[in-house]
């Protein structure tokens, strides 16, 4: 489990670093700003994932709904190892889920039994 956290928080590290240099590429060089980061070997993360969309929520696949949900992660990433620094923090929100209903009009809506966590 530990080693599957690690790889998903080492690819946002990875997406959210090439999406800062792309975004220093579109703008005019920043020297002053660039030798800060030139001279950081340790960066702080707050990361938040959002999501809002219709999702099926049915086994059979027949049961939609209009879901959100959001997760927030915090962690220390040391660039000269390339490793994390101390333990990263997890945030799950509880998932809401609004307007059930059946891709066929004329059935009626699932009925969830439990909480749904997407």
């Amino acid at each position: 489990m530990l080693l599957g956290i690690r790889t998903t928080i080492t690819a946002c590290v990875l997406l959210a670093s090439s999406g800062l240099s792309a975004q220093l590429k579109a703008q005019q060089m920043d020297m002053e700003a660039m030798m800060r980061w030139a001279a950081a070997d340790v960066v702080r993360y707050h990361i938040i994932g959002e999501y809002e969309g219709q999702t099926t929520i049915a086994s059979d696949a027949s049961g939609l709904a209009d879901v959100t949900d959001r997760v927030v992660i915090d962690l220390t990433w040391k660039l000269s190892e390339a490793k994390l620094v101390g333990t990263p923090s997890f945030e799950n929100s509880k998932s809401a889920v609004a307007n059930l209903r059946d891709r066929e009009a004329s059935c009626l809506p699932p009925i969830l039994k439990g909480e749904y966590d997407h």
